[in-house]
């Protein structure tokens, strides 16, 4: 077991935070893991679902690489914000390849913002316009501004396009982020900001009231969507007339489409280890109009644990529990 490893780390939000690990290392590290993917190093399984009813699900990811292997444990709970909770909660357990000896166990929350966002720009960097300067999201909560913060290391955004039901979280969002460089606009009508933005995030919260109400017709020529909701708020057949739809996963996306828990059913061009690979090739022009969609894989987790992992060793961050 390598040097240190004798003792399982926790490591929450905060201490996550204080390692100061940025989001151009998390993107990097995820374009390692994804073409390690490609080359047939990585041993990872489809997400494994629990549905509890009334919007209630709980996930279960594996994945390995070495030197780690990685179980995420997550689950949604729609009604969670009448109780002052996230929607989203959950556990990472880094392990030793060879061994299986647990690590670290790790703030799920932190690592699925973190990870989403970077996974997001990772496949913008093949899928989105270089020049991209507007974003706009639909849905203004934790994504919106992780992906934010993501996309800000990556492009030239000058403006930011927001919308949220209720208004006031958008107005909220806009009062976090906005700076003397980056304006940002608070529409009433989700259409306005989806043909105005180069890239668009969509981050809409699944419940038992939501119909689709986006149209991808309303891309702009070379526009790039992120549908961090799985799709849930677009017109699904809308999104098979794009140029590319991209996923993160192919065999998990499909293995979950065919179960009827992915909202868009429609074929897939490439997934990131493709894309990253070039076994797919990316963008041909800048017309064409493209989507991501990222149920979320297992290898996303593990990558940035273990980056997160090591920071805090060398850093000396975290909880030290005896075995």
């Amino acid at each position: 077991m390598p040097d240190g490893r004798r003792e399982l780390l926790y490591l929450s939000s905060s201490d996550a935070d204080a390692t100061g690990l940025s989001f151009t290392e998390i993107i990097a590290g995820l374009e390692r893991a994804y073409l390690a993917k490609a080359r047939g190093h990585v041993i990872a399984k489809p997400k494994l679902s629990l549905n509890l009813g009334e919007g209630r699900m709980r996930f279960a990811l594996p994945a390995a690489l070495p030197p780690y292997s990685c179980f995420k444990c997550s689950g949604v709970t729609p009604d969670n914000h009448g109780r002052g909770l996230p929607h989203i909660n959950g556990l990472v357990i880094l392990s030793d390849f060879e061994t299986g000896v647990p690590l670290a166990i790790v703030d799920g929350n932190w690592i699925s913002a973190k990870r989403t966002a970077g996974i997001g720009v990772l496949a913008a960097k093949y899928l989105a316009r270089a020049d991209s300067a507007v974003v706009g999201f639909i849905g203004c909560g934790v994504q919106a501004r992780s992906n934010l913060e993501a996309l800000r290391t990556a492009f030239p955004l000058r403006r930011v396009m927001a919308y949220s039901k209720p208004r006031n979280t958008a107005e909220q969002f806009a009062r976090e982020v906005e700076t003397p460089d980056l304006h940002v606009d608070v529409a009433d009508d989700p259409r306005r900001v989806v043909e105005a933005s180069d890239i668009v995030i969509t981050t809409v919260p699944d419940s038992n009231t939501l119909r689709p109400f986006l149209d991808a017709a309303w891309l702009r020529p070379g526009a790039f969507a992120n549908l961090v909701d799985l799709g849930r708020s677009w017109r699904s057949a809308t999104l098979e007339r794009l140029d590319i739809v991209a996923t993160d996963d192919r065999e998990q996306s499909e293995d979950q489409a065919k179960a009827g828990r992915l909202p868009y059913s429609g074929r897939f061009d490439a997934d990131l280890a493709q894309l990253v690979s070039g076994a797919v090739p990316a963008r041909k022009d800048a017309s064409q109009r493209t989507a991501l969609i990222h149920p979320g894989a297992g290898l996303g987790d593990l990558a940035v644990a273990a980056l997160l992992f090591e920071r805090a060793r060398e850093k000396n961050q975290g909880i030290k529990l005896p075995r």
